[in-house]
């Protein structure tokens, strides 16, 4: 039996008639760090939407399984358990960090309401109480003054101290998995550090899984066990962060690294490649690979002719690409 504390097994999701994730699987165990990587239009960010099962009315899964092991060790599979159960996982089970702060917060609402809420729904305890574990977490997330940010409203935080107040309200249950949708993309480049900071130490301390959404290979290699690479909605790459980071398999991997700029570059090095062309439209993606029309180097017939099969390198990696033997040589 899988014991893996979530488990995606070939889950295909569409908008409409327009296909957005096709038969992706992941697995997190406990205390693991999955980063999943891709551009805009790639669908990072409805994978973890499905999973807390937050997607838009016109969005239909049309293959696959969510299942999470809770703490109580009761399986369930998210994608057709009843609301109920599903109001119960999430906050207390499930905490998810939404892509923009000040856009998932609610802005009439002071701060201290919005952290309490989530302890009083799963918890039953009384306003005091709660009050003064949500002040402690606002202390313990480096936020000085607690108290006097506990009756602020959002627009009155910096955008570094609203991202801190998202993830107390996702963390102040204790769950045991984490999904972060990009939560350092708005964040200038010392906030966005100690919030990577913050949410390692956090990992660290809880013991909880980690989910977390980007589109930058540097922001993964800060905090992944495992990356996946998605494009077009197609799993390309997955395998160890170290990995995938040293040795990409995959051609779009590699250009993805070649783009992130390094500490150290020369003068020559300063001007990064970028990636030609742009992700296609889910609606008219190539027959073949994906990938190919925008893959110069590495591009052949057979990319056209087919999508290619995955290949896996030992046990902990798997490519989808027609010369990853080439690559991995």
């Amino acid at each position: 039996m899988n014991r893996s504390l979530l488990s995606v097994e070939d889950f295909s999701l569409s908008y409409g008639a327009v296909p957005a994730l096709h038969q992706v699987s992941i697995r997190i165990a406990r205390g693991e760090s999955l980063v999943i990587v891709g551009e805009s239009g790639s669908g990072k960010s409805s994978l973890g939407l499905a999973v807390m099962r937050l997607l838009p009315r016109t969005a239909r899964m049309t293959t696959g399984t969510i299942r999470f092991l809770a703490s109580d060790g009761t399986s369930h599979e998210l994608t057709t358990t009843d609301a109920t159960i599903l109001q119960r996982l999430r906050g207390k089970e499930i905490g998810m960090i939404f892509q923009e702060p000040m856009t998932s917060l609610n802005p009439v609402y002071r701060i201290g309401d919005q952290i309490t809420e989530a302890i009083r729904f799963h918890e039953a305890l009384p306003r005091t109480a709660a009050r003064d574990r949500a002040v402690a977490l606002l202390a313990h997330l480096g936020i000085a003054e607690p108290e006097r940010r506990m009756a602020a409203f959002p627009h009155e935080l910096s955008g570094g101290l609203r991202q801190r107040v998202v993830i107390a309200i996702a963390l102040v249950c204790n769950p045991s998995l984490l999904i972060a949708d990009e939560p350092t993309t708005a964040l200038d480049v010392t906030v966005q550090a100690q919030i990577l900071d913050l949410l390692k130490r956090l990992r660290g301390e809880r013991g909880m899984a980690l989910l977390f959404v980007t589109h930058h290979l540097g922001v993964a290699r800060e905090i992944a066990d495992r990356i996946l690479v998605l494009y077009a909605g197609r799993a390309v790459e997955e395998g160890p962060a170290a990995a995938v980071i040293a040795h990409p398999l995959h051609p779009y991997t590699r250009a993805l690294l070649q783009s992130v700029p390094r500490l150290g570059m020369n003068k020559d090095e300063m001007t990064l490649p970028a990636i030609g062309g742009a992700v296609p439209d889910p609606a008219q993606v190539p027959h073949g690979c994906a990938f190919a029309p925008r893959c110069p180097s590495f591009r052949s017939g057979l990319c056209d002719a087919a999508p290619p099969p995955v290949t896996t390198f030992g046990e902990n990696r798997s490519v989808r690409c027609f010369r990853a033997a080439e690559l991995a040589a």
